[in-house]
């Protein structure tokens, strides 16, 4: 039960982290910082939500699967998805909040620097997250 809600978990965080990545966050650049920051502000939280969610439930039945007898390589998905959560702490959070601040303009140089940084960073989670869904697949 454990194993089937990590795998699901990591699933949903990975295909959630990779959407953002290669659709939303590409489009909002595309678009230009305006409207990049006009979407980025409301949906941000929204995504931050379900993905530390995902993320924490993800590897805490990792966790769980290994406690169980269910080999390292449970650890390894439960390092991974716990990895996520670091490196959004760490890295990712002071980006966000510079971006999410009001008083940063969309024509403002660094709106562009921050959401280009943003999606280098969002990448690594991504695959992160893809790295913990193939190991759990490989385990399972």
């Amino acid at each position: 039960m454990f194993a089937s809600l990590a795998i699901l978990c990591a699933g949903l965080f990975s295909g959630a982290a990779g959407y953002i990545s290669l659709v939303e966050h590409w489009a909002r650049l595309h678009a230009g910082p305006a409207v990049a920051l006009a979407q980025f502000r409301p949906g941000f939280p929204r995504a931050r939500a379900l993905q530390s969610s995902l993320a924490l439930v993800g590897a805490l039945s990792a966790v769980a699967t290994w406690i169980t007898g269910g080999g390292t390589s449970w650890l390894v998905v439960a390092l991974l998805l716990a990895g996520v959560v670091i490196f959004t702490l760490v890295w990712i959070t002071p980006l966000y909040q510079a971006l999410l601040d009001p008083a940063l303009a969309a024509d403002d140089p660094a709106a562009t620097a921050l959401l280009k940084r943003w999606g280098r960073l969002h990448h690594a989670r991504s695959l992160a997250g893809l790295a913990a869904l193939l190991v759990a697949l490989a385990s399972r």
